[in-house]
């Protein structure tokens, strides 16, 4: 069982306070300056002045080595490894700053999720929402909530396939949450999207809550879900577990996990 107050956060927090994306960005810091201390030893030692190119793949490989031993998800080892390098290279391309800083405003609205709340964007796809369809109870409507809704694929899925059920998401990322308006205008669905943190919106009223967010908040959310959800209600987190609590449902989505817990109380 997690040690919730202890770590409230849950097991895969790194360092807590911080979003993985400002993580990621103090290990290159700390490359930098363990890449910049080797090669003036060695400058020092031999006389060779290693030049631009192979300082940046030092300070790649020393900051992808440590966000190896960090644990962090795989997909941030290609990055740290790469961004020295990408960075270096768009410097001797001599780039206006102003397309930096546009470039730095679009990935601000499409990540600004990851930058608040270290829970960066998924998409889940349509055998998700298949699955996700196929445990929701026929013989009733229903309020299903989709935490963290994204670019609102699930919730305008639910809504055409079961008309009947009031089905909501909340996004925290503005532009993510624009879209989804937008094409929930488009297809016309009964749908809603609210913009705005997950950790403000009471979940005592829903039947079903869908989340694909990440293991950094899956134990946190738990307890917030627990707390606030009415016994016979039902838990869904498609990949990411809760640490030491079993789920009721486990549905392979190919390789990986649709997992789900009902609710039975607060104090459980």
């Amino acid at each position: 069982m997690v040690d919730f107050k202890r770590n409230p956060e849950g097991y895969s927090s790194r360092f807590p306070g911080f979003s993985i994306p400002i993580q990621a960005l103090f290990i290159q810091l700390i490359a930098f300056c363990l890449t910049l201390f080797l090669l003036q030893v060695l400058f020092r030692a031999t006389g060779w002045l290693a030049d631009t190119l192979v300082f940046g793949l030092t300070q790649g490989v020393l900051a992808a080595l440590v966000t190896y031993v960090r644990k962090f998800r795989y997909w941030w080892l290609p990055i740290q490894l790469v961004f020295p390098v990408a960075m270096l290279l768009l410097l001797a391309l001599q780039i206006s700053p102003i397309w930096y800083l546009g470039g730095f405003f679009v990935l601000l609205l499409l990540f600004w999720g990851a930058v608040v709340t270290r829970v960066p964007l998924y998409l889940s796809g349509r055998a998700v929402w298949e699955a996700v369809l196929a445990v929701l109870p026929p013989d009733r409507p229903l309020r299903v909530m989709d935490v963290g809704s994204g670019l609102g694929g699930l919730v305008l899925y639910l809504a055409a396939k079961r008309p009947d059920c009031e089905v909501s998401g909340i996004e925290i990322s503005p532009f993510l949450w624009m879209v989804s308006c937008v094409r929930q205008a488009l297809a016309k669905h009964k749908a809603r999207f609210v913009p705005g943190n997950y950790e403000r919106c009471a979940l005592d009223g829903y039947d079903v809550v869908f989340a694909y967010l990440s293991p950094v908040v899956m134990d946190s959310l738990w307890l917030k879900a627990n707390r606030e959800m009415r016994p016979g209600s039902l838990f869904l987190s498609f990949e990411f577990p809760v640490e030491g609590i079993d789920p009721d449902i486990q549905i392979p989505v190919g390789k990986r996990v649709l997992f789900g817990w009902r609710m039975r109380s607060g104090s459980e």
